[in-house]
């Protein structure tokens, strides 16, 4: 993710997220990702948009039952951010409207 991505972050997939209203809604006017890979494509887009990322320190505890097949999953988000690599290139997060896939 970070390679792919150009993204300072140390951990991108960190379950847990927080934004701010106004911040919200300038990225996910924009987000096309869905799924797995939906948490660095946040990450990116708040770079781009000049927003404030703020790390904290959270504690993970693993859980059975975990329904992440890693590499299927991987092999999903890896084309998924050459998917974001490619709609930033054609200026697609530039416009403000929504545009998702369903099929993923």
């Amino acid at each position: 993710m970070r390679l792919v991505l150009g993204l300072p972050y140390p951990d991108t997939q960190c379950g847990l997220k927080g934004f701010r209203r106004g911040a919200a809604r300038q990225l996910f006017e924009r987000a096309r990702v869905d799924g797995f890979a939906f948490d660095a494509e946040a990450l990116f887009l708040a770079g781009r948009l000049g927003l404030e990322v703020t790390e904290v320190p959270v504690r993970a505890e693993e859980r059975d039952g975990s329904k992440v097949r890693l590499a299927a999953d991987a092999l999903r988000m890896l084309r998924d951010m050459w998917g974001v690599r490619r709609a930033a290139r054609a200026g697609l997060y530039d416009r403000r409207e929504q545009v998702r896939d369903p099929t993923g």
